[in-house]
């Protein structure tokens, strides 16, 4: 099943200059694996030589057993990294010296990582904490595949400094830039997770570890032995890669700390949300409203951000009437003026944030239809609505012959309406005219009332005219005992009926009275779904009802037609009131000459109870594919609640092949997202094989 194709334009970005490390001071540890490198004839790593002035350079682990961890060139923006396989414990020692304790100052470790499984409890990414120092040392390790950290000294060895422990689990896919920081003015540790704070912890009873300094190595990727006095625990060895170490003396002020993330995000070509406007990543017409778009961003927005309707653009010009931050914070719905001539693309021109400040500029995205919804769903209104999928009818149906009583009726009512499979099995099985199934209440009864109907037929002989299907408005309880008998019909008839086309449609009519016109070219196929909607109110040219109808495909596929597709004005001696209805046919035989299943009906009356229309979900049929540029990528986005979907392209729509696209899939929202590069025209589609 295709679900939707796009086309993008794409640009080639150029490349950045090579980033410098902005901030030096009290620098400690700086080991980046694209400079002082060696390894030996197997590609393991010999030496790892630190670049700062403290000669902390890594090398072989002179305690316990453990392999050297393996250099992989071209790795991560065409850096090598150096590859820990926690499997077989590799692991690098840096020798102790006074430069690598933290002592009585705070301390600040930065690492760029990549998580490649969680293989233990607690391994270290680097560290000289309890297993060498006793109950004294520091370390920034992994805690079930999230960043934590120990800081003790010489108060004593406290549990209480234990969780250090960020929120977020390290990503599996894509590098993460850690930032553990010991602060000894605020007396926290706090671990950063892509430059936002991720968790914070106490330092402890009493509120500093005192003196920090550990009497063994710092180790990089693995614990080597077993923790001193807890052998059952094993030894703990991170599966990551490691591309940089960066530790200081110091807590980084605001502006340093950021300098230090920039130049790891331009140096290893990363993405740090924190510093980057929130990304629009789709853009969708609500499914139950059809004056809303929802628009999913790639963060949580500031909330005062949102609300100015000056910040968004249609490219059909039409107004932006509200926009609030829903129940997601990453979602901004938006609301339009009423109209059939839904935009096809929105921008954010500027205005909105994230909780960093972060302002969008200039984003556009396409408006995915998942599901063209007719008008009124979503909205509040005096109204009844019924999907026909309980086992028994709603006791206000009634039938319109028995209420005349007519000998047939209960014969007509039992065998033209029945409820088959979660539907309304109609048919003309009836021998008399005023075929009518009623929905009557009497808190409505009047001229003003609207019906809006979704049928699909499933049987059609066109040799009888006798053979209708669909809506009607102003018909009594009784129809047929009264002056104004009938009511006003939008049917679908045989082809030829009236003059019209040689192909079943829709006709309309003013029963026992006139036959009205027909409702556009549409052509009525067996099988087919179909929307009506047919009203009625007091004429302002006169003493009776104006009623206007319309008609058009149910599949979902084709928007509601803008306007009223037949009007005219009732000719009856006096105003027709009475009840919306359910109007079938009359052949009298068996089988029926128009069989139709009614999935769903809404009766909107002054007098009925407030409700909010809902579409019945099983007439959503398909999603959308969205495509939102953001700078020099496209956002594609699909519904994460769909299953069994898989993203494809090709470059030309000559091609007869698509190919699959490979890129990760990134949850965000209720979306499936896959970002690729604006380089060259490309198509792309949702498929379902």
């Amino acid at each position: 099943m295709l679900a939707c194709a796009a086309s993008v334009s794409l640009l080639a970005l150029a490349p950045c200059a090579q980033a410098q490390l902005p901030y030096t001071n009290n620098l400690r540890i700086w080991l980046k694996a694209d400079a002082g490198v060696t390894t030996n004839g197997s590609g393991q790593v010999t030496s790892w030589l630190d670049q700062s002035a403290n000669g902390n350079n890594a090398g072989a682990v002179t305690i316990g057993s453990a392999l050297p961890p393996t250099l992989l060139p071209n790795n991560l923006n065409g850096k090598p990294v150096v590859h820990f396989d926690g499997n077989n414990t590799n692991a690098l020692e840096i020798a102790n010296n006074a430069s690598q304790q933290p002592g009585l100052n705070s301390w600040t470790v930065f690492v760029v990582t990549k998580l490649l499984a969680n293989t233990g409890v607690t391994p270290p990414i680097i560290g000289n904490g309890p297993v060498f120092g006793g109950d004294n040392g520091w370390d920034l390790g992994l805690f079930g595949g999230k960043a934590g950290s120990w800081f003790f000294g010489s108060t004593g060895y406290n549990y209480s400094l234990y969780p250090g422990l960020a929120n977020t689990p390290l990503s599996t896919t894509s590098f993460d830039v850690l930032q553990l920081e010991e602060n000894r003015i605020t007396t926290n540790v706090n671990i950063y997770h892509q430059a936002v704070l991720d968790g914070s912890a106490g330092l402890g009873t009493p509120s500093e570890p005192g003196n920090v300094s550990a009497s063994g190595p710092v180790l990089i990727g693995s614990t080597v032995v077993p923790e001193p006095g807890s052998s059952s625990r094993g030894v703990w060895s991170a599966s990551i890669d490691l591309a940089e170490v960066i530790v200081y003396a110091d807590v980084l002020s605001q502006a340093n700390r950021d300098a230090v993330n920039h130049y790891l995000e331009q140096k290893y070509n990363l993405f740090i949300a924190a510093y980057h406007a929130p990304a629009l990543i789709s853009a969708e017409r609500a499914l139950l409203n059809s004056q809303q778009i929802k628009l999913l961003f790639g963060k949580p927005l500031s909330p005062s951000s949102v609300t100015n309707v000056a910040n968004y653009s249609l490219n059909n010009g039409a107004k932006v009437w509200d926009a609030q931050l829903t129940a997601d914070p990453s979602t901004v719905q938006i609301s339009i003026a009423p109209g059939i001539d839904y935009p096809s693309t929105v921008t954010v021109i500027t205005g909105v944030s994230d909780l960093n400040g972060n302002v969008v500029s200039n984003e556009t995205a396409l408006v995915a239809v998942p599901y063209y919804v007719p008008d009124g769903f979503g909205v509040a209104t005096a109204g009844y609505e019924d999907t026909f999928s309980a086992p028994t009818f709603n006791t206000n149906w009634q039938s319109g012959l028995v209420n005349a009583g007519d000998p047939d009726g209960d014969y007509a009512f039992s065998n033209s309406f029945r409820l088959t499979n979660g539907v309304l099995s109609c048919s003309d099985i009836s021998p008399v005219d005023d075929n009518f199934l009623i929905y009557v209440n009497t808190n409505y009864f009047g001229r003003t009332q609207e019906v809006l109907m979704h049928l699909t037929i499933t049987a059609f002989d066109n040799n009888n005219p006798r053979g209708v299907a669909g809506a009607a408005v102003l018909v009594e309880a009784d129809p047929v005992n009264t002056a104004n008998m009938g009511g006003c019909d939008v049917v679908a008839v045989i082809p030829g009926y009236g003059g019209g086309p040689a192909y079943n449609f829709f006709h309309t009519y003013s029963d026992h009275v006139l036959d009205r016109d027909n409702v556009t070219d549409l052509q009525v196929v067996v099988g087919r779904s179909y929307w009506v909607r047919i009203s009625s109110t007091p004429s302002t040219n006169g003493p009776n009802n104006t009623i206007r109808a319309k008609a058009w495909d149910g599949n979902g596929f084709q928007a509601e037609p803008a306007s009223w597709e037949v009007q005219w004005d009732d000719t009856t001696t006096t105003p027709r009131t009475g009840y919306a209805a359910i109007r079938a046919g009359w052949s009298g035989q068996t089988l029926g000459l128009v069989n139709f299943d009614v999935e769903y009906i809404l009766i909107k009356a002054p007098g009925l109870p407030s409700i909010t229309p809902q579409l019945r979900t099983s007439l959503i049929p398909r999603y959308d594919l969205g495509v939102a540029v953001n700078g020099g990528n496209a956002i594609l986005s699909w519904p994460s609640a769909s299953s069994g979907y898989k993203l494809q392209y090709k470059s030309s729509l000559t091609d007869p092949l698509w190919n699959d696209v490979l890129t990760s899939i990134v949850p965000i929202g209720d979306k499936n997202t896959v970002t690729v590069p604006l380089a060259a025209k490309q198509f792309f589609r949702l498929i379902h094989p």
